[in-house]
C-alpha cells in the first residue's frame, strides 16, 4: 500500500471546525494508501522549511508519495502591509532549498506541488488580505522554480477558480466540506493519475 504525506496549509489541514482536503483525501484512499497529514498547519514556506523534522510524522520506512504546497500564508499582507509577508525571491528561494530537503530525506518518494487556491477578494475581515493576481504570479514562480525538481504539479488553483462564492466558508479563503470534498476528489484523481 503507498505511503503518501500531505504537507500544506489550512485548506489541506483545516482550521477550528472547518475540516481540510486532507482528512476527506485519507477516507477516499481508505484501502489503497495510507494517507499522512503533518502534526499542524504549515503555514509558510520558511516555517516549514525551519520545523520539517517536527512537522512531518515519523515513519516506519519511507513515504512513497509527497503533495505539497505552501503559499497563501507567503501571500498574506498582515495588518495592511503593502508587501505580502514573503516577498518572491525569498518565496522561491525557499521552495528550491525545501524541495531539496525533501528529496534528500525521502529519496524513494515522488514529490509533487500544489498550486494555492484562489480567494474571494470581496471579503475582507480587518486590515489583512489577499489577492488573487498575486497568488497567480506567486503560482506561475512556484511552478517555474519547481520545474525538473518535482514529479508534476496539481493545479488546484485553476480546479476550485470555479466554486465562485459556492463551497466558500464565510471567510472567503477557506472551503465548506462540500468544497473540501471536492478538492479531496481532485487531488485524489490527480495522484491516482500519476502517483500509482
Amino acid at each position: 500500500m503507498k505511503k503518501i504525506l500531505l504537507l500544506g496549509d489550512s485548506i489541506m489541514y483545516g482550521v477550528g471546525r472547518l475540516r481540510g482536503y486532507g482528512a476527506f483525501l485519507r477516507e477516499k484512499l481508505e484501502g489503497k494508501a495510507s494517507v499522512y497529514l503533518p502534526t499542524e498547519n504549515c503555514q509558510d514556506i520558511r516555517y516549514l522549511r525551519a520545523y520539517h523534522e517536527e512537522l512531518i510524522p515519523a515513519l516506519d520506512g519511507e513515504y512513497d508519495v509527497i503533495h505539497w504546497n505552501n503559499g497563501l500564508w507567503d501571500l498574506l499582507h498582515f495588518g495592511g502591509n503593502p508587501m505580502p509577508h514573503t516577498p518572491l525571491e525569498l518565496y522561491t528561494k525557499n521552495l528550491a532549498e525545501t524541495a531539496d530537503i525533501l528529496h534528500g530525506r525521502y529519496p524513494r518518494a515522488s514529490v509533487f506541488f500544489a498550486t494555492s487556491t484562489p480567494i474571494l477578494e470581496h471579503v475582507r475581515k480587518g486590515s489583512s488580505y489577499r489577492l488573487n493576481a498575486e497568488i497567480e504570479a506567486y503560482n506561475a514562480a512556484a511552478v517555474e522554480t519547481l520545474r525538473g525538481k518535482v514529479a508534476g504539479f496539481d493545479d488546484l488553483y485553476r480546479f476550485a477558480s470555479s466554486f465562485g462564492d459556492r463551497y466558500r466558508s464565510k471567510d472567503g479563503l477557506h472551503y465548506s466540506e462540500e468544497g473540501a470534498r471536492l478538492l479531496a476528489d481532485a487531488v485524489c484523481a490527480f495522484l491516482l493519475k500519476n502517483a500509482f
